[in-house]
């Protein structure tokens, strides 16, 4: 019998674990639209919150941590060595510009929104 990957977690159990994260940044960072983040090299999380209209904005670096650990711990399956936005709103993760990039410049795979 073929050795099987991790399971592919369903959309409930992803809101399960999301929707608890997105209340925090929320109650953290009020404003917050969307977070991109990314974990480098060295095994360093990296997170920075942006409002609707794409403005950073201010956090503590604790905060950004924490906010970047909640985030890619909601979300498992994904490589985060990549740089990945999470749409508050939308409740998904999109592959996102480099991390420096405004996030204005950030864009999806085909046919995600």
């Amino acid at each position: 019998m073929p050795a099987q990957g991790p399971a592919i977690p369903t959309t409930a159990e992803v809101s399960s674990r999301i929707r608890p994260t997105i209340m925090a940044i929320r109650h953290l960072a009020p404003g917050a639209a969307r977070v991109r983040t990314h974990i480098s090299p060295r095994g360093h999380g990296y997170a920075a919150v942006f409002d609707q209209g794409g403005v950073r904005l201010s956090l503590r670096l604790a905060d950004r941590a924490a906010i970047g650990h909640w985030v890619t711990r909601a979300f498992p399956g994904i490589d985060w060595t990549e740089p990945h936005t999470l749409d508050l709103a939308a409740e998904r993760v999109f592959r996102s510009a480099a991390p420096d990039e405004p996030i204005a410049s950030a864009h999806t795979h085909a046919g995600e929104r």
